[in-house]
């Protein structure tokens, strides 16, 4: 539907949010490497919409998640998750999800570097409120 909707609206940047978010739900019901390049898409999503409506916070959150998950499929170290969890948070830093994501971003970093995988070890609050509109419901966290 998203897609959709994008052929006849391109500069829709809520639209481009709620196709990122469907790809990241569908991206953990996929096996390696298909769940690798929806995230990726995910991301190019995401970082379409967002100059597109920039005082959306929740779409830098979400870059942040999209980004998480593409470090956790990958190798790579990859900072780009905290740059964006960061971001958010510096812009309004009284929102708790983004607070949390710094501080998890932080905690990640700390983790990495001594081999453990912060994914198991710690459960964050749920989307921000204005992205549980977009996605009602998600099991999609940290």
């Amino acid at each position: 539907m998203a897609e959709k909707t994008y052929k006849k609206t391109p500069r829709d940047a809520e639209n481009l949010t709620r196709w990122a978010v469907a790809l990241l739900r569908l991206s953990s019901d996929q096996s390696f490497p298909d769940s690798l390049h929806t995230v990726e898409v995910s991301i190019l999503k995401l970082l379409e919409a967002f100059p597109l409506n920039p005082k959306n916070l929740d779409v830098l959150w979400l870059l942040g998640m999209a980004f998480t998950e593409q470090a956790i499929l990958t190798p790579d170290d990859n900072d780009a998750a905290a740059v964006y969890f960061k971001r958010a948070f510096r812009q309004d830093p009284s929102n708790p999800s983004y607070q949390f994501s710094s501080e998890l971003a932080d905690f990640k970093y700390h983790e990495q570097t001594r081999g453990l995988c912060p994914r198991t070890k710690i459960r964050g609050p749920s989307w921000p409120s204005s992205a549980q509109k977009v996605t009602r419901h998600s099991n999609f966290s940290c």
